[in-house]
């Protein structure tokens, strides 16, 4: 991954203003995405709502690596920030990084909705997750050499799959840029302005309605 074009220490700066009004505590959840393509956050599995947008914080960003057992079980993780923080060199991980697979993550935060304010960590090591998190990258590498000032993306969060001739349907997320927010902005919008690049895929478009000022009401809280 290559270095973005801007100071590393300027955007940090930036960033802490913009996301000054985005609501939230400070504390962070774990969002994950599940089998059947929905995206949960926290550890009562809450659904994300329909139509909600959040933003993602570049100061967030982290690279590394993670190694799971045989029953799915945690061995180790190695992260470290893009901006600013020393690479993790798989090399240098335990046997030689053997069994470790690359992982890619950031914070995002809810702008509107039901869990406006909610604060969440999202990580993946999947073949479908890096590839959606490495667009949205490189969209982020594009907006800040044509326009530092709005590094923010604000984001909608879908599925796709496709049939695999042995396990069925495999869903890969779909990270959709509707905006981006100034750094100097206080408050992200709740209706989203369509930009270019409007949309982040890895595998094809999911039809989406910039227009809709409010996320559709949710049916049900919790995963199931």
């Amino acid at each position: 991954m290559s270095q973005l074009p801007i100071d590393p220490a300027a955007l940090s700066t930036a960033i802490a203003v913009a996301m000054q009004g985005l609501g939230g505590d400070g504390d962070f959840q774990f969002m994950k995405m599940t089998k059947a393509g929905e995206f949960l956050f926290g550890a009562d599995e809450i659904v994300v709502q329909d139509g909600s947008l959040w933003a993602i914080d570049p100061r967030s960003i982290t690279k590394g690596f993670i190694h799971w057992g045989d029953d799915a079980d945690l061995l180790g993780e190695e992260m470290a920030q893009v901006f600013g923080g020393q690479p993790v060199m798989k090399a240098a991980l335990p046997d030689a990084g053997v069994g470790w697979t690359e992982q890619v993550g950031f914070a995002l935060a809810c702008t509107n909705g039901e869990d406006k304010g909610t604060q969440c960590l999202y990580k993946s090591n999947s073949k479908g997750g890096l590839k959606a998190i490495k667009s949205y990258l490189s969209a982020l590498q594009g907006q800040l050499a044509t326009d530092p000032a709005n590094a923010v993306a604000l984001v909608s969060l879908s599925s796709d799959f496709y049939k695999h001739k042995t396990y069925g349907r495999i869903y890969n997320p779909i990270i959709t840029i509707e905006s981006w927010v100034p750094l100097d902005a206080t408050q992200a919008p709740e209706k989203a302005a369509k930009v270019e690049p409007a949309k982040v895929e890895p595998e094809k478009a999911a039809k989406v309605e910039p227009e809709q000022a409010e996320p559709k009401k949710r049916t049900r809280r919790r995963a199931v």
